[in-house]
């Protein structure tokens, strides 16, 4: 059975006084690649900033697994959403990347050049080769979000935290960073905040529809209903036989 590594019990978070969402219980396994969809102001970035703990639940309890169970792994790395960046900063791309092993306590007393080989490595995965000594000023969209990503992974996280990944994606690697996530997927558990259900209902073992509410999904089936649900205006188009489930029919009330 995987371990947990995140679990939420009856809790409300928001903003001020104001809770985007109430009574969420919801776990997080180690292998787990969770889906989080829903519209815009449903609180699908709130609900992945309580689990990290990077926003105190108004109610209820965040507990993690224990630091004895992560053998000396990060619980999360963390891609957020990146719309832009200072182009002039001098930083090279390879220093980016190893700045994400600084929240590892291990790190001053591990060898740098173990954590260097393994960002030449990711590079390497994310299609960016022999670019570690580039300026990050000299990289496309694209490139900056694959190195972004490589920082995520270089603290060999158990849970890979990822809001909207593909809106400062190329086209060209769209199909490629899901394939990197379906293979990291194997060793790390992940959750992706995202709007494009048709490619992340091929990759996600389950999904939590979030709208002022959070109901969860043990299914990567997109049904017609979820999407009334998730208020997507969209059809589902399929040729040939379609498996498929229907799910549990519920609805989201506000607060």
């Amino acid at each position: 059975m995987e371990r947990k590594v995140v679990r939420l019990r009856s809790v409300a978070a928001g903003y001020g006084n104001d809770p985007v969402f109430q009574d969420v219980n919801l776990d997080v396994c180690e292998k787990d690649f969770l889906g989080i969809i829903g519209p815009n102001g449903g609180g699908k970035t709130t609900l992945l900033q309580v689990m990290m703990g990077l926003l105190n639940p108004m109610a209820g309890s965040v507990e993690y697994i224990s630091d004895k169970e992560i053998n000396g792994r990060s619980i999360f790395g963390y891609l957020p959403q990146v719309s832009r960046i200072d182009k002039k900063f001098p930083i090279t791309v390879i220093d980016v990347v190893l700045s994400g092993s600084m929240q590892l306590k291990p790190y001053l007393t591990m060898r740098r050049k173990q954590y260097r080989d393994k960002a030449e490595e990711l590079l390497q995965k994310m299609g960016l080769r022999n670019m570690g000594r580039k300026m990050v000023g000299q990289l496309s969209g694209g490139q900056l979000q694959r190195v972004f990503l490589a920082r995520a992974m270089i603290s060999n996280p158990m849970l890979l935290m990822l809001d909207e990944p593909n809106s400062f994606v190329d086209n060209n690697f769209e199909k490629d960073l899901y394939d990197i996530l379906r293979e990291l997927n194997k060793d790390t558990g992940i959750v992706i905040v995202s709007h494009d259900l048709g490619m992340i209902s091929s990759y996600v073992k389950t999904i939590a529809c979030v709208n002022r509410g959070v109901h969860y999904h043990p299914s990567n089936v997109i049904t017609e209903e979820l999407l009334e649900t998730y208020n997507c205006p969209i059809d589902l188009i399929a040729h040939g036989e379609l498996p498929h489930r229907v799910l549990e029919i519920h609805k989201h009330s506000a607060p």
